[in-house]
């Protein structure tokens, strides 16, 4: 029982771990900014906990306790998701796409000020 929790808790660890650094970090909020520049998509991918912690959840998936499933990618990858909607549900939207915001804006100057959804 406790080999089990183990995975559960390394896989957790993974996962948040690998989603702050992407979406929240100081030290990847160049790169952030660099990526995101002219792209709706890509924007949400970085700054987005759910859609990051599902890329995340999906890399991996072999430490997910459940990976040796038939679909056990697919159960890793909804379970980092539903990780990244609830932390945003607790904590409100990334503070780095508050902070970083202003940054796209200048980088991406297209005159549209429909960009302002939070993520």
């Amino acid at each position: 029982m406790a080999a089990i929790a183990e995975q559960w808790f390394v896989w957790l660890v993974l996962v948040a771990g690998f989603t702050y650094l992407i979406t929240e970090s100081a030290i990847f909020a160049v790169v952030r900014v660099f990526l995101a520049q002219g792209s709706g998509l890509r924007t949400m991918l970085l700054y987005c906990r759910a859609c990051t912690g599902a890329w995340v959840g999906l890399t991996v998936t072999p430490e997910f306790p459940l990976h040796h499933r038939a679909h056990g990618w697919i159960l890793s990858t909804l379970a980092a998701m539903l990780f990244g909607y609830v932390w945003t549900a607790i904590l409100g939207s990334s503070q780095a796409w508050e902070s970083e915001r202003d940054l796209l804006r200048l980088a991406t100057d297209d005159g549209d000020d429909d960009d302002d959804e939070a993520y």
